[in-house]
């Protein structure tokens, strides 16, 4: 055989295996998408499963409950409230004056107890 018949069989051999191979693959993708496409479809035309219960009717009433709550923080509130406000300068000089008569105190009571 002449090397231009070799090279012609050769072509056409390798043209047609990547023909066959560009084929299978186009042909393949498409298959996948057609398949996606007709999932997608299906799932939008069943209706939905049911879904849970909402936490508002799965909650129950606790009236009991509820009020012992409000209660505390309602208290948690007034002392915090209470101590924001409370006169902390007024204490400061009472403890002072209350200390220095505490002081007074133990020195005459010790003057007193060595003088007799």
């Amino acid at each position: 055989m002449s090397l231009w018949v070799v090279g012609t069989l050769a072509g056409a051999l390798t043209g047609g295996v990547m023909y066959q191979a560009f084929s299978s693959s186009i042909r393949t993708r498409a298959n996948n998408v057609s398949n996606a496409l007709h999932g997608c479809s299906v799932a939008m035309a069943d209706p939905l499963p049911p879904g849970p219960v909402p936490a508002s009717q799965r909650i129950e009433e606790r009236p009991f409950t509820e009020l012992l709550k409000r209660k505390w923080n309602e208290e948690i509130e007034s002392a915090w409230v209470a101590a924001l406000h409370y006169d902390y300068a007024g204490l400061w000089s009472r403890t002072k004056g209350y200390s220095r008569e505490l002081i007074e105190r133990a020195k005459s009571s010790s003057s007193s107890a060595s003088s007799s």
